[in-house]
């Protein structure tokens, strides 16, 4: 009986200190390279894992200069899937997001379909989107490190990152999470 309780106890022990090694390792990780050609001196702002049910969809990570979330500094979202999407499937999703949280024109959001449509690629497991809000008006698209194209408009980066970090988005708890509040 001893021993019994001996092994339970280095097994939570074990556990423990993976658990605190998985969130210490999580915010002292490397940037992609393209967020690390991006921005200054990237700093994790935090991570998030968005589900379905029992799927996960994707990992997100939030990256900025000094390790804070700020809609008036540049920043980077990188997003791993876990499953495949098409490219037809993202365009559509972000467009219809965009259009759910903003009060964008049907020409507004037509224009950009038009400008964001040849950026997107089919993705699977492991794949890396990554957008960067450069300014205001511009985000840089990339998949896997490489650079996709840039996209221009009017309050763009506000309206594009909404998708993932309003307090509207599909997943409010996680868009907090991203944004650093209630780590």
């Amino acid at each position: 009986m001893p021993q019994t309780r001996c092994r339970s106890a280095i097994i939570s022990i074990a556990i423990g200190l993976a658990i605190v090694s998985t969130s210490v390792q999580s915010f002292t990780k490397s940037p992609p390279p393209e967020v690390a050609s991006a921005l200054r001196a990237p700093k994790l702002v935090s991570t998030a894992e968005m589900s379905f049910l029992f799927w996960r969809l994707f990992r997100a990570e939030l990256w900025s200069n000094d390790g804070a979330f700020n809609w008036d500094k540049s920043f980077a979202l990188s997003l791993t899937y876990d499953m495949e999407f098409s490219a037809d499937e993202l365009t559509d999703k972000t467009i219809t997001e965009i259009d759910r949280l903003t009060d964008w024109s049907t020409p507004a959001l037509a224009a950009l379909r038009d400008k964001l449509s040849p950026c997107m690629a089919t993705v699977g497991d492991g794949d890396r989107f990554t957008a960067v809000g450069v300014s205001p008006d511009k985000v840089v698209l990339f998949l896997n490190s490489r650079e996709q194209c840039q996209l221009e408009t009017l309050d763009l980066r506000r309206a594009f990152f909404q998708i993932w970090l309003s307090d509207n988005s599909q997943f409010p708890t996680e868009s907090r999470r991203l944004k650093g509040v209630g780590n």
